[in-house]
């Protein structure tokens, strides 16, 4: 092309192919760099002027323009992505679009909607149903449900003029079909919170609200420690103590560790017990009190002075003195026995006080004994309900039922356990028989830890009866003792006494908590009271509630 007047014709060049004219190009450029010269449509080659060259190609882009939107449209509302409608344009044109202009154009196509009129099927069937109500005759309503965490819409139509309405064809709005389905069926496992953290929430927000009405009340450790250090009773320190509930600390918690209070540094404060609600486990305190311990015997091995108790401190959810964490030991203490009392109140009110039983076992109903049972010491150790009898509970006992009698003797619980134990040597047992004539000596025999035998000597008919409740292997034990403390009896002479085994009719014993109940059954009925005959479990639980009455 060769420059001219405007007024000139210019004559196009025979327009290449398509696939020929996107690899021509020119070299000239002020730039030097290359530019696409594409050739104009050959719907026509001649034109007048410039102006009415760049007129036609500016509507033939126009024209260009429509086609390709009209086909992203297509593409858009048939679900297809912007990577596939680029993928598209470029396999079926000579055009070679950016991912920006396919994103800018889908943009522009969704603002058109949106000016022009509902796009969400909610909207569209919304707006249909006000047309469907604009025809006399024709009612509608519109149900929305929540399905699934998924709103599903019911429309319900009514036409009470079905003249010509019933072959009328309803269309939404704008030509635009809609279609209201069932809730999509769910692909896989739904996604939801873990059952423990929901657990995990919910504890935080009880143990928060819980602090809160303990700040409320002005209640703290402060006040524990006043109560457990001033002999708490049921009735004095129930209401108190429990009101105080345990930290909830996950299992796998960090290890406590003991520090010297003179080697803590200046951020590192110690929590007061007036900033305390809530009590550690036994598991955890049992811990902390061992890394006390482990601290003090490695002060000592390294030479320096013994460090006292009160000068160290345990760091594990803060900082505590090892007086908090003595206090926090006392109030598990009482707790067991405010348990335990309460066991025992409902537990006495089972008791059937009407079986016929022999005049020496016989006990009246006390009504005296709730409180009584509520007036013991929290921190001290006595019979309390269905638990199995301690060693200082048979001692006292014995005490109450033959300290009054010149005839019989009872022995410590403690002398022959730790000689049948190993803990003693039986010489120990020699100065139990120094002195006796014609007495009966009743020896209780601890087995193991939980299990209990007698031996009872009968000085005037020269017998030496072994008993055990559950007729176990522990006999053989008990013998051997007992034939060992025949050289320690007054007179002794081979064959002079009989050792055997103790029969009576009460039954063997079944559970793990009543032998020491057969035990001191056996012992009275030794020591001359009436015989009683198979023992059945109320009356065993008859005999129990007998020897709580003697303790409290």
């Amino acid at each position: 092309m060769s420059e001219g007047s405007s007024l000139s014709e210019w004559v196009p060049s025979p327009s290449p192919s398509r696939a020929e004219s996107t690899e021509t190009t020119s070299s000239a450029s002020e730039n030097g760099g290359q530019r696409e010269i594409v050739a104009p449509p050959p719907r026509e080659t001649q034109f007048p002027s410039w102006e009415a060259f760049e007129a036609y190609l500016a509507v033939y882009q126009a024209e260009s323009f429509q086609n390709t939107l009209q086909t992203v449209n297509v593409l858009r509302k048939a679900g297809a992505k912007k990577t596939n409608i680029l993928k598209f344009i470029t396999d079926n044109s000579n055009s070679n679009p950016k991912p920006q202009d396919v994103h800018n154009l889908v943009r522009k196509l969704k603002t058109r909607e949106n000016d022009c009129g509902p796009t969400t099927s909610a909207q569209r069937l919304k707006k249909w149903m006000a047309g469907f109500g604009e025809v006399p005759g024709d009612v509608g309503r519109i149900f929305v449900d929540k399905v699934d965490g998924k709103k599903v819409a019911t429309c319900i139509t009514l036409q009470t003029n079905p003249s010509t309405e019933q072959t009328r064809t309803l269309e939404p709005a704008n030509e635009s079909a809609f279609e209201i389905s069932s809730p999509p069926k769910a692909r896989g496992r739904p996604k939801r919170t873990a059952k423990s953290q929901k657990t995990s929430r919910n504890k935080a927000g009880t143990m928060a609200a819980d602090d809160s009405d303990m700040f409320a009340l002005n209640m703290s450790l402060e006040n524990v420690q006043v109560a457990v250090n001033n002999q708490p009773s049921y009735t004095s320190s129930e209401t108190l103590l429990t009101r105080f509930k345990m930290f909830e600390i996950a299992k796998k918690s960090r290890q406590p560790i003991a520090h010297k209070i003179s080697s803590l540094s200046a951020s590192k404060q110690v929590t007061c017990n007036g900033a305390i609600t809530r009590i550690f486990r036994v598991d955890l305190i049992e811990r902390c009190l061992d890394k006390v311990a482990a601290l003090q015997k490695k002060e000592t091995a390294a030479g320096r002075q013994n460090l006292a108790e009160q000068q160290a401190v345990v760091e594990i959810i803060g900082i505590y003195s090892t007086n908090t964490i003595r206090t926090m030991k006392k109030w598990h203490q009482a707790m067991k026995s405010i348990r335990l009392v309460d066991k025992a109140i409902s537990w006495v009110d089972t008791i059937t006080f009407t079986l016929t039983m022999s005049k020496g076992f016989q006990v009246e109903p006390n009504p005296e004994l709730a409180s009584k049972l509520k007036s013991i010491p929290l921190l001290t150790s006595q019979l309390v309900g269905k638990t199995a009898l301690g060693d200082c509970t048979v001692n006292m006992l014995m005490a109450k039922i033959f300290a009054d009698r010149a005839d019989t003797i009872g022995v410590d619980t403690s002398v022959a356990g730790n000689v049948i134990n190993g803990y003693l040597p039986i010489q120990s047992m020699q100065g139990v028989f120094t002195g006796l004539k014609q007495e009966k000596v009743l020896i209780p025999v601890i087995c193991g830890r939980n299990h209990w035998c007698s031996i009872m000597i009968d000085l005037t008919l020269k017998e030496v009866c072994i008993y055990d409740p559950m007729a176990s292997s522990y006999t053989l034990r008990v013998r051997s003792l007992a034939e060992n403390l025949l050289g320690f009896l007054p007179d002794f002479a081979p064959r002079k006494y009989r050792v055997r085994l103790y029969v009576s009719e009460l039954g063997v014993q079944v559970d793990s908590y009543n032998c020491r109940i057969y035990m001191m059954t056996a012992f009275e009925m030794f020591a001359g009271a009436d015989k009683l005959k198979l023992l059945s479990k109320k009356d065993l639980q008859y005999l129990r509630s007998r020897y709580l009455c003697m303790c409290v």
